[in-house]
């Protein structure tokens, strides 16, 4: 992840050939407890495909989604 500039593993890119691939992670928006990392996500893609993606080299362009199984909080409150 360091490589593509994230400091996250929930987001990330890299090339292979003549492909660049983002990937994010989508649970971000559909679970409360990971709502943080919308704007964190956004960010670093726009300047991923602002710095990394060149045309020439990679005319590709592939962004996928990832999603954990389940989101968990430390702190459960109850109703």
């Amino acid at each position: 992840t360091r490589g593509s500039g994230s400091e996250s593993p929930y987001f990330f890119s890299f090339d292979i050939g003549l492909i660049h691939f983002v990937a994010i992670n989508t649970n971000a928006w559909v679970h409360a407890c990971q709502y943080h990392l919308i704007r964190p996500t956004y960010r670093w893609l726009r300047e991923d495909l602002k710095e990394n993606l060149n045309r020439t080299n990679t005319p590709w362009v592939v962004v996928l989604g990832h999603r954990l199984p389940y989101c968990t909080k430390q702190r459960m409150q109850s109703a």
